[in-house]
């Protein structure tokens, strides 16, 4: 899924393959495999892309979270504002954890 929005992002872009891995960082091969969801493309050739496009991290970690989870992705969450959902996940985990540890600390075998 991040290999077609690399894509998508790419040709809107009017960018060549060539530009966007030297841009990148990476080698046109790596980026053809990237688009074509090779699963061997390490996760920092997808960051790299990501970040040369000017995109958010966040394409790249939802995706990798609705598979985690084996969940289908619907492709309009790609097309929204993932900027501001960073930030979101980042206060629900905290949030999360804090309660976790909260809960622990008020258990009654550790009085």
């Amino acid at each position: 899924m991040v290999g077609i929005s690399v894509e998508a992002e790419r040709r809107r872009r009017g960018m060549s393959q060539t530009v966007l891995s030297s841009k990148a960082g990476i080698s046109t091969a790596w980026l053809r495999q990237l688009e074509c969801g090779h699963p061997n493309v390490k996760l920092e050739a997808h960051f790299s892309c990501v970040e040369a496009l000017g995109l958010t991290p966040m394409a790249v970690l939802l995706p990798t979270l609705f598979a985690a989870q084996r969940v289908p992705l619907p492709p309009q969450l790609l097309q929204s504002n993932l900027t501001a959902l960073g930030p979101i996940l980042v206060e629900t985990v905290i949030s999360w954890h804090v309660g976790e540890l909260r809960k622990f600390l008020t258990r009654d075998d550790l009085s």
